[in-house]
């Protein structure tokens, strides 16, 4: 999901933690339901922040709106990395959803990335 575009929002970061938490809240009694201990079932948010492209991309039968950049490929590792019910987040997103819920976890390996990078979670209510 895309928070802040096209119409910008001073408040993204806090906005796309809240709707992370959101999904996670709603999608959990679905996930329950159909949820076997053979096929165990889960959801993980990634979110990160930054400068991106946005617009539309494709061709005259099927255009999509798109954002591409670093922070895009950022969050969708984040939400791989991510385990059932967590929601992971790059420091700037920390930085600026200004969250007590928010913590610091340990640095980790991201693919496409040089170097650590610090990670942070959104911790339970």
């Amino acid at each position: 999901m895309l928070v802040g575009a096209p119409l910008p929002r001073p408040d993204h970061a806090a906005a796309a933690l809240a709707l992370a938490q959101d999904l996670i809240d709603s999608i959990n009694p679905v996930l329950e339901r159909w949820a076997t201990k053979v096929h165990p079932l889960g959801l993980g948010v990634g979110v990160a922040s930054g400068t991106v492209t946005v617009g539309t991309i494709g061709s005259t039968n099927r255009l999509d709106y798109t954002a591409v950049g670093t922070p895009v490929n950022l969050a969708a590792r984040l939400c791989s990395a991510a385990r059932a019910g967590e929601v992971l987040m790059d420091e700037r997103t920390a930085q600026l959803a200004a969250n007590s819920r928010v913590k610091r976890r340990e640095a980790m390996p991201v693919k496409g990335l040089i170097g650590l990078q610090t990670v942070f979670e959104l911790g339970a209510v």
